[in-house]
């Protein structure tokens, strides 16, 4: 494949060159229930075995592409996503948190519980998990990775709600919780495990070659070349039972177009798909095109101090034509939003059956309401600038929001800027921001409502929080401190609820859709992602 592999970008290297430049809690879960949980993981280890001889997946290895390029394989150190798509195979944590649902399940413990007033959480470590040389997980291991991440500027903030972290035993680990969070699973899900005595034993070589690169995961390094093909194989005694897949090898390359090319050509088993490609492929019905909704947003801000006016600014938001602006910006790669943050998309998460859905009549009728007469309506109303990032698809947004504006009687000059300039207008109300009506930009909520709330809306900027700076109703602080503080799963997403309903009221910050993230695979892999992240355990071959 490497051989093949090679020879394919000479090819097409060439003939770059001859074209000359062409351009292509779980609620407060509980020990006992946590015990359940484990004990349906480690049912189901059992259908999960090892494949058959005859079986679609056997000796099969799936081939991917990097698109970064890794220094080492570090579980303590690699933050770029690409990278932890890699890592993630390998590495667990103690607990593996569902970002749709922000639930989390037994990994490397097999059970937790919260001691008194929720002051720490106990952790018991399953005696069946063992890391890839064979080596038991122990209590002191943890401690190790968790010392080894405070270490690392990039990733000492996942232990940030932490007061402290120890051993109990030799299978238990506790943590001691600061008080600053309700929702610690999801920060322990991102704190993989490493083994302490095999980091060690390798020394500056730990983590740059496979036998030093150990974890507890479902696949385990064969081979780390970190700017060529690194190799991966099903892990035996994994403890939920072997993959279906055999194996999976990482090659980097960082052109989409050329991976794409490869992908044609047999050597990948799923790439990256290029937008502009979207419609080839698909129409080739060769493939299984993977259009998947992303937790990222283009959204709509408003300037209260612009239009102080919250009927105004629900009149705007009716405006808007949110699948118009998507099919124009992004082709129509997206979904059309319903929140900010969807159901089933990240824990508390909410979508609305109206969620100012385009309605121009309804936009005037607010209007009439503020207080415009017809006249000013038709002759037009002035409402400031609206400031948007100087590329697309951003530049796109901006221009068919201004349109949109104008047909309903609402004028507003379009300005363009460099990202660190648009967001020091929005974010911090820089020099100038006295004349933004609006903003047109994007962001992502990432795993949990919670992460919003305390970025967005609970953050305090130069000794403002931003729910005031904003001039958001206090209401809206008070809900999401309320979901905040709720450890309950159930009753912590019906306090979310409430917290969407009335951010949506104020009219402040508003969704205009969610771009798909783009992939194509083989049609006989069946693959399984997540909201931002996948496991390969999950995938298999249909035939």
């Amino acid at each position: 494949m490497k051989k093949a592999l090679s020879l394919l970008l000479v090819l097409i290297m060439v003939l770059s060159l001859v074209a000359c430049g062409t351009s292509n809690s779980t609620t407060q879960q509980s020990a006992g229930t946590a015990q359940q949980s484990a004990g349906t993981a480690q049912q189901s280890s059992t259908t999960a075995s090892a494949p058959a001889a005859t079986s679609p997946n056997a000796g099969r290895t799936v081939n991917l592409v990097t698109g970064v390029l890794l220094t080492n394989v570090d579980p303590h150190f690699i933050t770029q996503l690409e990278g932890q798509y890699q890592i993630y195979q390998v590495y667990e944590g103690l607990v593996k948190y569902d970002e749709r649902t922000g639930e989390a399940y037994p990994r490397v413990a097999e059970s937790w519980e919260y001691g008194p007033d929720n002051a720490y959480l106990d952790f018991k470590i399953n005696p069946e998990v063992t890391f890839h040389n064979g080596e038991k997980v122990t209590a002191e291991d943890v401690v190790w990775s968790y010392d080894r991440i405070l270490e690392q500027k990039k990733m000492a903030n996942k232990l940030s709600h932490f007061s402290s972290w120890e051993a109990i035993d030799e299978s238990t680990f506790r943590i001691n919780l600061d008080g600053t969070t309700t929702i610690p699973l999801m920060y322990v899900s991102e704190l993989l495990i490493g083994d302490k005595s095999n980091f060690e034993e390798g020394g500056d070589d730990a983590y740059q070659k496979a036998e030093y690169s150990v974890g507890t995961g479902p696949f385990m390094y064969t081979k780390v070349e970190l700017d060529g093909t690194s190799t991966a194989e099903a892990y035996e005694n994994y403890y939920r039972g072997k993959a279906n897949v055999d194996g999976v090898t990482w090659t980097y390359l960082t052109d989409k177009s050329t991976a794409l090319i490869a992908f044609q050509a047999g050597d990948f088993d799923c790439v990256i798909l290029p937008a502009a490609n979207v419609p080839e492929i698909e129409a080739a019905g060769q493939y299984n095109v993977l259009r998947l909704p992303a937790t990222h947003n283009h959204f709509i801000g408003i300037n209260y101090e612009k239009v102080p006016n919250k009927l105004v600014r629900q009149a705007i938001l009716y405006a808007i034509d949110n699948e118009a602006i998507m099919n124009a910006a992004v082709g129509g790669l997206g979904i059309v939003s319903h929140n900010l943050a969807e159901a089933g998309m990240v824990g508390g998460g909410y979508s609305f059956d109206d969620y100012y859905n385009y309605n121009p009549e309804k936009s005037h009728e607010l209007l009439l309401e503020a207080g415009y007469t017809e006249d000013e309506i038709k002759a037009g109303i002035p409402i400031g600038n609206i400031v948007s990032l100087n590329i697309n698809p951003y530049a796109i947004d901006s221009a068919m929001v201004q349109e949109m504006l104008r047909q309903v009687g609402l004028i507003g000059e379009v300005l363009t800027y460099e990202q660190a300039n648009v967001e020091e207008l929005w974010y911090r109300r820089g020099e100038g921001s006295a004349d933004m009506a609006l903003v047109c930009h994007g962001d992502n909520i990432k795993i949990d409502t919670g992460n919003f709330f305390d970025s967005y809306i609970a953050t305090r900027a130069e000794g403002t929080a931003n729910w005031e700076k904003w001039g958001l109703d206090g209401k809206v602080q008070e809900l999401g401190v309320a979901a905040s503080s709720e450890f309950d799963q159930a009753k912590r997403n019906e306090k979310w609820q409430e917290f969407w309903e009335e951010l949506k009221d104020q009219a402040i910050y508003y969704s205009l859709f969610h771009r798909d993230n783009l992939y194509v695979a083989t049609k006989d892999l069946n693959v399984v992602w997540g909201v931002n992240y996948f496991d390969i355990y999950d995938w298999s071959w249909t035939e």
